[in-house]
């Protein structure tokens, strides 16, 4: 009888975990850090004035993306 070694899945499964710990510390940190940096009156006075210019912006950056994955199909 052949005996079967399942050490290789153990160290799978603790990579996959490894990797979404990574994750999810690294989104955490992200939105901590944009929570931090909108709570300075400054920035936040900086961002109301320029918000319609950022999301027109984005806006076209956006549709413009749409229209690429469009002409590419």
């Amino acid at each position: 009888m052949i005996r079967m070694d399942y050490s290789h899945v153990l160290l799978i499964l603790v990579s996959v975990y490894m990797v979404a710990v990574g994750c999810l510390l690294m989104s955490a940190g992200r939105y901590c850090s944009l929570a931090l940096l909108f709570s300075k009156p400054r920035v936040t006075r900086y961002f109301v004035r320029f918000k319609a210019r950022i999301e027109r912006g984005m806006g076209a950056a956006l549709i413009a993306l749409g229209g690429r994955l469009l002409w590419a199909r």
